[in-house]
Order: structure tokens, then sequence, then C-alpha cells
């Protein structure tokens, strides 16, 4: 049986500086979380890691950057009135390749 998670409602209100703020949110996002949950981590003593990628990982990362900037490329051409059907589909069958890959990677920590 799966682990109930209690509903969180309440709200805790914090005030920062630009830069703790903007401290925080960049923590968050090394650690791979959102600001809300590394605050309530940090809060609860809960041991907090990094994220970090292997070779493989950056790799295909990369290729999905490089994907996601031909998808932007062929929007723009779309919304322009190029209809680009072709390389769309190229590029939505190779970001699927990536993300296959990605979800079937067995990570060997």
């Amino acid at each position: 049986m799966a682990k109930r998670r209690a509903k969180r409602t309440k709200i805790f209100r914090v005030r920062l500086s630009f830069s703790e703020h903007a401290l925080i949110k960049r923590k968050a996002k090394e650690a791979g979380r959102t600001a809300s949950r590394f605050v309530r981590e940090a809060a609860l003593g809960i041991e907090i890691k990094p994220i970090t990628l292997n070779e493989e990982e950056k790799k295909q990362y990369r290729i999905l950057v490089g994907l996601a900037n031909n998808m932007n490329q062929i929007a723009k051409k779309y919304n322009q009135g190029d209809r680009v059907f072709l390389e769309l589909h190229k590029t939505l069958d190779s970001t699927q390749v990536v993300i296959d890959r990605l979800i079937d990677y067995d990570r060997k920590d």
C-alpha cells in the first residue's frame, strides 16, 4: 500500500531580501526541487542533495535542448505561415526517442 501524504492546507509566509530569494531559488533548482519543497525540507532537517547528472544524462539533456530549439524554430515558421510538417514530425520523433531513452535508462548510483 502506498504511503498517504497529508494534504497541505497551511501557508507559511516569510519575508526575504532579493538576494535571499534568488539564492533559495537557485539552490532549489540545483537540487531539482521547487522552492517550496526545498524550504520545507530544509526547515524540517531533511538532507538535500543536489542532482548530479552522469555523462550519458548530460548527453541526452544536450540533445533535448537542441531539439527544443528546433521545435521553437519550427513553431516560429509555422506561425509565419510556413507549414513545415515534415520537419516537425522528424523533430517530435527524435524528441520521443530521447525521452524514451532517459525513461528506460538504468542509472547505477
